[in-house]
């Protein structure tokens, strides 16, 4: 795109660059066999056995007159400089975006290197080829013949090896794209058996080839295996989402002129539009191929003028519930998690809101959960315990004091609630936080991260290799982040015996960026979601 001020002076797509580029040598063939048929006929199809042809050699086309063999030359090297560049470009897209962790990182960036080198090998050889004519002073041992051949061959090898090689490294790299990929053996299916219907295994849904795009979400596993009352936690880029979109919708109902109405309903049938001004209007641009910018503009203004009508009837309910959900979060207490709690409240606060009715409307005494939780933490040992027997000890006492009067009522959700308001510190044996399990691992990090490379010569070798291989590990990771997300290097875990972990790399850095950079980690280390 070429501007001049703000106003745009030319746009050229990127696609049709890729098209252009690509056609070149076609397109030059073809100039040079009409040129070779319409000018040199008798010397173009003459052959030294005296047999008939009707069309020219590609040799004699493209190498043996003028001009098309300066036809040739022209196209060949303005064709030449963008396959260069593609080169590189496909070796970094290999290198930076896989879409799996790869375990054998060494090995894969060399083969991309040499993948590189071939290619641009094969470029130069074909560069080669076409300014050394067969016909111009041509030999059994001229120098020129020599480079002729040697040219010949190596683009010829270099073809066949890197055409091999790129297909290996792009399909070990790992980038496809799982929606993608379902919805083609779903439509490979439907090639075989046209009538059929299919159902999700998951949650057991019937859809056919046109209404299984309309399922692309299912029931997560925290849903399925949950249980009854799991309730999952809603996802605010989907609720921001799915309230942009009904600010189309109600855009469509209000809008009068038909060319702008047909716009918006063609934006609705996109899965992501952007909620930001400028770059809504290059989407339209740029997806719609949209030239008119007072049309985008006009579109905008009837979305925005509809959302600022949503803002204005929902903020007076919007700031009632706001208190209430933040309120709303649960303390999942699991039967098989090592979770311990620490008391950090004083004793003042046992005299604070638990003195509320000393009675039920029906009678029964009601029980205080908050002093009892406080009064079992303070007779344990460092004011500690676990969850689990914690809820067993408090729920104890509550059947002691209520008897069987209150077998309906869920007391395991009673305590969790009581748990959560009282503000306790729960520890989390799984916590993403936590760099090193054992001491030797935190004094490997510690290394890592604070000494020079002056002290480790005081070290055993051992040692030094280990700590070689944390930083090699950091600057890796950092490297093939940088462009997208920043990683910081005290996020990086160890393992027990010193080496790094993956793994608990992974969750510590989604734990620590923001959402939207942990989706794009996701996205770059194939992590099916995000660690809560």
């Amino acid at each position: 795109m070429a501007l001049v001020g703000d106003e745009e002076l030319l746009v050229l797509p990127f696609r049709w660059f890729v098209y252009a580029t690509a056609s070149l040598p076609l397109t030059a063939l073809f100039l040079c066999i009409s040129l070779a048929l319409a000018l040199h006929f008798n010397e173009a199809t003459s052959t030294h056995c005296e047999v008939v042809n009707y069309l020219p050699s590609i040799s004699a086309a493209v190498a043996s007159f003028s001009p098309e063999r300066y036809i040739w030359r022209f196209f060949i090297a303005l064709h030449s400089a963008p396959r260069l560049v593609a080169a590189f470009a496909f070796r970094n897209l290999l290198l930076t975006s896989p879409l799996r962790p790869l375990n054998d990182r060494i090995w894969f960036e060399l083969g991309c290197h040499i993948a590189c080198i071939i290619n641009v090998a094969e470029s130069f050889s074909l560069l080669l080829l076409t300014s050394i004519s067969s016909t111009e002073n041509y030999g059994t041992f001229n120098t020129i013949a020599v480079m002729h051949r040697v040219s010949f061959t190596a683009f010829a090898v270099c073809s066949v090896i890197y055409m091999f090689f790129a297909t290996g490294l792009f399909h070990y790299s790992g980038k496809r794209r799982t929606s993608s990929l379902l919805l083609f053996l779903a439509s490979k299916c439907f090639g075989f058996c046209r009538d059929a219907t299919y159902s999700c295994l998951d949650c057991g849904q019937k859809f056919t080839l046109q209404t299984y795009k309309s399922h692309i979400k299912c029931l997560s596993e925290n849903k399925k295996y949950g249980g009854s009352k799991y309730v999952e936690k809603e996802n605010k880029g989907e609720v921001k989402q799915s309230r942009w979109v009904e600010q189309v919708e109600r855009a469509i109902e209000n809008v009068r002129e038909p060319s702008l109405k047909k716009l918006l309903e063609q934006i609705l049938g996109y899965a992501n539009i952007p909620r930001k001004e400028a770059k809504f209007i290059n989407f339209l641009q740029n997806s719609r191929n949209i030239r008119d910018r007072d049309i985008c503009t006009r579109a905008w203004n009837c979305i925005a003028e509809e959302a600022k009508k949503m803002q204005n009837g929902t903020a007076v309910e919007q700031s009632n519930n706001r208190s209430e959900a933040d309120n709303r979060c649960d303390v999942e207490v699991s039967s098989n998690a090592e979770e311990k709690l620490r008391s950090s409240a004083h004793k003042e606060e046992q005299n604070s809101e638990e003195k509320a009715e000393a009675t039920t409307s029906n009678g029964v005494k009601k029980f205080k959960w908050k002093r009892a939780i406080k009064r079992k933490l303070e007779e344990a040992k460092d004011n500690e315990m676990k969850v689990k027997r914690l809820r067993s000890e408090v729920i104890k006492c509550f059947l002691e004091t209520n008897g069987d009067s209150s077998n309906d009522v869920d007391l395991k959700a009673i305590f969790s609630d009581k748990l959560q308001k009282l503000g306790l510190q729960i520890h989390d044996k799984k916590d993403y936080r936590r760099p090193a399990p054992s001491l030797f691992a935190l004094c490997i990090r510690q290394l890592v991260l604070q000494s020079s490379a002056d002290d480790f010569h005081r070290l055993p070798q051992h040692l030094v290799n280990k700590v070689e291989d944390v930083q090699n590990f950091i600057s890796k990771t950092i490297r093939l982040h940088k462009p997208y997300v920043s990683i910081d290097p005290s996020w990086i875990c160890i393992k027990a015996n010193g080496c790094p972990d993956w793994p608990a790399t992974c969750a510590r850095c989604c734990y620590e960026l923001s959402p939207e950079d942990a989706f794009v980690f996701a996205a770059i280390n194939g992590i099916a979601s995000r660690v809560s």
